[in-house]
C-alpha cells in the first residue's frame, strides 16, 4: 500500500518551494511527483500548435519535484506528518503518526459532510 495517493494535500519540506502546499496530481517515473501550483514552468507555444488557429502564447504548467521533498498533511490536525499503515478488520488504512486518526476514513467522512451540507443548503432555498 502506498503512503501517498493522488489527491492528497501535501507540503513541500525541502528545496526551493519549501513551505508551500498543494494537491498531489500525478506520479512520474523515477520517484518524482507533480504537485498543483508548485514548480511552475513556462512553455512557449507557436501559433497554431494547439490547433484551431490559436495565436502563439506562453503556457504555464507544473514541473516535477522529488517525492522525498514532500510530506502529507493530515486532514484532521492540519500538520505535515508521517504515515503508518494499520490493519483493522482485514483492511489496511493510513494513520497519522501525530494525532492517530485514520486518514482515509476521516477524509471520506469530511467529504460526505461537506456534500450533505451543500444539499441541505440547496433544499432550503
Amino acid at each position: 500500500m502506498k503512503k501517498l495517493r493522488i489527491g492528497d494535500l501535501v507540503k513541500v519540506i525541502a528545496g526551493k518551494y519549501k513551505g508551500q502546499q498543494g494537491k498531489l496530481l500525478k506520479f512520474t517515473n523515477n520517484d518524482r511527483v507533480i504537485v498543483e501550483g508548485i514548480a511552475m514552468q513556462s512553455k512557449f507555444v507557436k501559433k497554431g500548435f494547439l490547433g484551431n488557429g490559436q495565436p502563439g502564447q506562453i503556457v504555464k504548467k507544473e514541473g516535477s519535484i522529488h517525492v522525498s521533498n514532500i510530506m502529507i498533511v493530515c486532514p484532521i490536525c492540519r500538520k505535515p506528518t508521517r504515515i503508518q499503515i494499520v490493519t483493522k478488520d482485514g483492511k489496511k488504512f493510513r494513520q497519522c503518526k501525530k494525532c492517530k486518526a485514520l486518514i482515509d476514513v476521516e477524509a471520506k467522512k469530511e467529504a460526505k459532510e461537506v456534500t450533505q451540507g451543500k444539499k441541505e443548503d440547496n433544499s432550503k432555498i
